[in-house]
This record gives structure tokens, C-alpha cells and sequence, in this order.
């Protein structure tokens, strides 16, 4: 299972390895460590935070604020390197007092955990001596809040589709231990103005949680609190409340508690809404959604997972036929599954480079297979979903969720998903790459190194040390990658394989039957199919191939099979290419191979009745030991059928 491992060294020590690149030299606001502790997805979150870099290298701000948040005003500015534009919230670190400085580690910390489609998204956090700066994405739509002032209010099938989407971020908060407090129309934004895609912001009173003990500081906006935070103790339940509010404003365009501060704090400890004539005009399902989230017991108020469920929310999901997994996203995550540990890297990292409109391509495949609505993808739920859709067996399902959960912690999160599937949907254009490039260049020197690799993705990825990963896109052999080598090992031919993964891995010596005890040609033995690669051959030679005889072929269908053969020879050229005249038995041999698993996909329709059923081979069978086959070739699976959908073995 690929596996991310994190680096045991402490902050300190990291700076120390940063040197005289490092803009910070002591006391960090953002502990790394801590927050590796609780999401092990080391990509997530040194990939997204740096002390080597100033902000003014990549930005250059607009001059415009575009919003205030809880610990500071938020700037706009745009992008050097991408044109595009940011919604930046700066702070003076000297100064601050001890209760600001750990909100601000707080807000900066949690942030770092997150990644879901209904929060958005940060970018980087640069941390200098002086400075910290929140870069995140610019949600050009505006609030919420202001949305609903130029409706009024909203209809029940648009305000059932915002109140999903407002939920959706909850439920994930909550899944990630994470409690926001400050709930409110304002802290949900439209991506653009022509978009209804909302996401919440602002984590300044955001809180790990960890339910041994209930909360006690009284924050938030006070029209939006939960009667328990005005006692000083509550739980994640105080956010479904404000959820509540939102709901109630959003179908009636007013609050459900107004007056003088006091006259509003009295209400709220008595948990007596004000319901108006709009609110009893409305249908039986909302009313009764905004009752179940504005009960006064924490109790019995729903839960964010429950409210998810109410049959008014589910009247605001998307139709099943426009979010169904498709094929092309099968495709793409078996070519991650079967990329090398480097590029799997790559594609972890460009995922969070995506833009809007990329990400835009993916999101609601993802969120429609998070059933259980905890913002990931767990095993059960990509198992039935790739099972429902496809047929894909269970043992294929297993090796998809292993390739695709990198940080092993049993749970494919947003970016996991969008890295293995982004092929399928996304147009990988030049600026993206640069902006991939950049993120593992944190220097700006202009090259990757194994150290740099180290910064983002930890000491190990998927079990491959970091100048392994290196070896693969140095082509020089210098331990170093400038841009140009990186974009040709992107580009690189990459093995385009697409059908159902083998069920069973190739035991040692895999290849060892059908070749001699010199080194597989290269272009095999280097092959982004990097879990079949094979140990040093030495085993003995052995040139015994099965003498089962084939059906009489007629004249059509060794017509027909011609041109394949054609295009098989040349593969099989390419493979073993035209070296020495020691390679000429295995040459042979693999051909001979090849061709009788070739052999059947022409001759069902051309078999006569009385012709013998061919003999089916799998890895481990007596057949394929006795004949000398080898496993890989044996378990080379068929495409899937098109009428019952199963994978089956090759028939020799």
C-alpha cells in the first residue's frame, strides 16, 4: 500500500536544514510536526507551507481588499507565475500577544489539514521572522450573505441546494475532528458570480476537538450561536445550530432571532425562534429540516450526517446520471495504480495546482461517492461503487484503494482522488506543470533535488527513498532535475495500460522462463508498471513451452488475425529490441508466447463445435508450472465483457 512517511525530525532541525535559505530562523508560528501528528499526508501539508520563500517572489498585490476575517483584513493579489488571482490575509508577527499568537497558530493549523470541495482551498502559508501570509483561492462570487440580500430569499429547491452544500463542509469538519464556531452567511462564498458551488472560509475560531470535554469559550456571531455556547458548554452540535440560522434565512430572508443584543441573547438561551408567516407558507420538508437543527437540546438537534440525510437536503443533490462514474475515470486511476512511486508523486502534488475549472471537472464524482459523508472516499465506498458501475472484482478494487490512499490512512481524501482521476478530465498544459515544478522547487533555484523532494514528500514515498525518485527524471545522472528534464520525463512514453490490474502479483523471478539470465531490455525493466518489476534473473533457463495443439484455423480468420499479429510483432520488437545474438532464444521464446495468447481472441468466433475448449491458465495452476509459463503472462486479464461486465484470464 503506498505509504507516506513522515520525517522524525523536529521543527528545529528542519530549519537548521534550510540554512541560510531559511527566512525563519526560531520560533515558528506553524509547528509542522503537530500537524502531521493528526493528517499523515505529509504532500498536504509541507507541500502547502514554506519558510524559503517570500511572498513578493510570487505575488504582487492588487491594492484592493476583498474581505476581513476574524484575525485580519484579506488582499487581493495575483499570481506571478499563473496570472491568476488570490485572496491573501497577512499578519505582523512582532507584537502579537500570546492569546493572538495561538489563535493565529490555531487558524494557520487547521487550515493545513483541510481539503474538501466545499472549503476553499489554501494555498500556501509562507512564514518569515516577521511575517505570516495566508494564500488562498479567490472566491469571485462573493458571500452568501449578499447573494440572499439581492434575492430576498431563496427558492426551496435553490436554498435545499445551498443548505446541502453548507452541510457537506460541516459533516467533513466534523469527520476531521474539527469544530468551525463561526458559522454565518458571511463565511460562505460563491467560486464566481455565474456559479452556485459554495465554500466555507475564515478558521479563526476554528478548533480541534477531541469530545473527551466540551467546549468552553463563548465565539462566533452572536445571532448565529447555539443556546449551550451561551453556558460555556458545548459540543460540534453549537455548528449544526448556526446551520440552522443559515437555513432559516435562506427560506424566509430573515433572522429567526432579532431585537437589541440582550433581547437577542434571552431568546436564544430560551430557544425560541420567532417562526414567520413566510416560515409557515413553506412546504412540510424544509420546516421540518429547520426545526430539527433549531432544537434547543444538543441532544436531539440533528446531526450534521443526519441533516444530510432529511429528505429536503437530498432534494437539493445533483441527478445520479450527471455525477455517475464513468469510464474514463476507471482508465485513468489504473494508469496511476500503475504509474512509479515519482510520478505518482507528481500527479499528488499537481492536483493541488489544479485550478477552479480543472477541480470543477471532478468534484461532484467525488462527493457523490463519499456516501457516508465524512469528505473521503473510504474502501467500502469505492469498492461498491466501482463494483456497482463496472464489475470490477473485489481483489482489483483492493489494489485501486491501496494505490490511491498514498498517506495510508485508509481514507482516499479530495486531492487523492483528483491525482489518480485527473487524467481522465484535465488538459495537462504547460502552466500547470510550471506551477507543479515550483511547488518541489520551494528555492526557487531552478532545480529539484532529492532535498527538495524530501521538504515536500517526507524521507520515503510509497517505500521508495527519495534519490530513487530523483534517478528517475535525472537524466544527466547529476542527482539534479531542472525544468526542462521534468517536462520530459512527464512526457516521456509513458506504458498506456488500461485494463483490469492483475489479480495475482508476479511471485519473485517473474519473467525468469522467458528470458535469459541477462537483464530485461530497458524500456521493460525501467516500465512505470513498477510492481512487476523483477529482482536480478537466476533462475536457470528453461525452454519448455506447452505442445497443446490448436483448432484448425480456417483462411478468414487467419486473414483476419493477420494485422494483429503484425502490430504484435512489432511490439514484441520494440520490447526486446535488436541487441546481441544472446537474445535471440528468449526473442523466440516471448514471441511464441505471445502469440498463443493472441491466439484465442480470434479463433472463438471462428472454433467449430466439435473443436477442443482451450485450456485456461492461471498463475498458480500445475498447467503453467509444468508448461513453464510465466505468471505475468498468465494473469494478464481480458477487458472487461460487455455484456456481464466480469473480468477473465486470457485462455492459452
Amino acid at each position: 500500500m503506498g505509504q507516506v512517511h513522515c520525517s522524525n525530525a523536529s521543527q528545529g532541525q528542519r530549519l537548521k536544514e534550510a540554512g541560510k535559505d531559511a527566512l525563519l530562523s526560531s520560533d515558528p508560528v506553524v509547528e509542522v510536526e503537530e500537524v502531521l501528528a493528526r493528517r499523515r499526508n505529509r504532500a498536504l501539508v509541507t507541500g502547502r507551507y514554506t519558510i524559503t520563500r517570500r511572498l513578493d517572489d510570487d505575488y504582487i498585490f492588487d491594492g484592493k481588499i476583498v474581505g476581513s476575517g476574524m484575525n485580519g483584513p484579506v488582499r487581493l493579489a495575483t499570481g506571478k507565475g499563473d496570472a491568476r488571482k488570490y485572496a491573501i490575509k497577512s499578519f505582523k508577527k512582532n507584537g502579537l500577544s500570546s492569546q493572538k499568537r495561538a489563535e493565529l497558530k490555531n487558524e494557520s493549523e487547521v487550515y493545513l489539514t483541510l481539503d474538501h470541495p466545499q472549503v476553499a482551498k489554501l494555498e500556501m502559508i509562507y512564514e518569515t521572522q516577521e511575517e505570516l501570509h495566508l494564500v488562498m483561492e479567490y472566491m469571485a462570487g462573493g458571500e452568501l450573505y449578499r447573494r440572499l440580500s439581492s434575492k430576498k430569499c431563496y427558492s426551496e429547491a435553490d436554498a435545499a441546494c445551498c443548505i446541502r452544500q453548507v452541510l457537506l463542509s460541516v459533516a467533513y469538519l466534523h469527520a476531521q475532528g474539527v469544530v468551525h464556531r463561526d458559522l454565518k452567511l458571511e463565511n460562505f462564498l460563491y467560486e464566481t458570480e455565474d456559479s452556485d458551488h459554495l465554500k466555507l472560509i475564515d478558521f479563526g475560531f476554528a478548533k480541534f476537538w477531541n469530545q473527551d470535554a466540551k467546549m468552553s469559550q463563548a465565539c462566533g456571531s452572536l445571532h448565529y450561536v447555539a443556546p449551550e455556547v451561551l453556558e460555556r458548554a458545548y459540543t460540534d452540535k453549537a455548528d449544526l445550530w448556526s446551520c440552522g440560522v443559515i437555513a432559516y434565512m435562506l427560506l424566509t430572508g430573515t433572522p429567526p432571532f432579532f431585537g437589541n443584543d440582550n433581547e437577542v441573547v434571552a431568546k436564544i438561551r430560551a430557544g425560541t425562534p420567532h417562526w414567520s408567516q413566510r416560515f409557515h407558507t413553506l412546504s412540510v420538508q424544509p420546516k421540518s429540516l429547520v426545526r430539527g437543527l433549531l432544537l434547543a437540546d444538543p441532544g436531539q438537534r440533528l446531526s450534521a450526517k443526519a441533516a444530510l440525510e432529511h429528505p429536503f437536503v437530498q432534494a437539493g443533490s445533483p441527478k445520479q446520471q450527471e455525477t455517475i462514474l464513468d469510464a474514463d475515470i476507471l482508465k485513468s486511476l489504473r494508469r496511476f495504480a500503475r504509474a512509479s512511486a515519482f510520478r505518482r508523486a507528481l500527479l499528488s502534488i499537481m492536483a493541488w495546482s489544479l485550478s477552479n475549472e480543472d477541480r470543477a471537472l471532478l468534484r461532484e464524482e467525488f462527493i457523490s461517492m463519499d456516501s457516508e459523508s465524512r469528505g473521503t472516499i473510504t474502501h467500502r465506498e469505492l469498492k461498491a461503487a466501482l463494483e456497482e458501475r463496472f464489475h470490477v472484482c473485489s481483489e482489483e478494487a483492493d489494489m485501486l484503494f491501496s494505490s490511491l490512499d498514498t498517506d495510508n490512512d485508509e481514507e482516499i481524501e479530495y486531492n487523492e482522488f483528483l491525482a489518480a482521476a485527473l487524467l481522465a478530465r484535465v488538459h495537462v498544459h504547460e502552466d500547470l506543470l510550471r506551477r507543479t515544478f515550483r511547488r518541489f522547487d520551494k528555492d526557487d533555484t531552478g532545480i529539484i533535488t532529492a532535498q527538495d523532494l524530501r521538504s515536500v514528500l517526507g524521507d520515503h514515498f510509497d517505500g521508495a527513498e527519495m534519490e530513487e525518485l530523483i534517478h528517475e527524471a535525472d537524466a544527466s545522472g547529476d542527482g539534479k532535475v531542472n525544468y526542462d528534464a521534468f517536462l520530459d520525463y512527464f512526457y516521456k512514453s509513458d506504458p498506456v495500460d488500461e485494463r483490469p490490474l492483475a489479480l495475482n502479483l508476479p511471485p519473485v523471478h517473474t519473467i525468469a522462463q522467458v528470458a535469459t539470465t541477462e537483464s530485461l531490455p530497458s524500456m521493460l525493466a525501467h516500465s512505470d508498471l513498477s510492481y512487476i518489476r523483477p529482482p536480478p534473473l537466476d533462475l536457470p533457463y528453461s525452454s519448455e513451452l506447452s505442445t497443446q495443439s490448436a483448432p484448425v484455423e480456417s483462411q478468414a480468420c487467419r486473414q483476419k488475425k493477420q494485422p494483429r499479429m503484425e502490430k504484435l510483432g512489432a511490439v514484441i520488437d520494440k520490447l526486446v529490441g535488436h541487441g546481441p545474438r544472446t537474445h535471440d532464444v528468449s526473442k523466440r521464446l516471448l514471441k511464441k508466447t505471445l502469440r498463443r495468447i493472441a491466439r484465442p481472441l480470434s479463433r472463438h468466433s471462428s472454433r467449430s463445435q466439435t473443436s477442443p475448449s482451450p485450456k485456461v491458465l492461471t498463475p498458480n495452476s500445475a498447467e503453467s508450472k509444468a508448461e513453464g509459463l510465466p505468471t505475468l503472462l498468465c494473469s494478464m486479464a481480458r477487458p472487461s465483457n460487455a455484456v456481464t461486465g466480469k473480468s477473465t484470464l486470457v485462455h492459452l
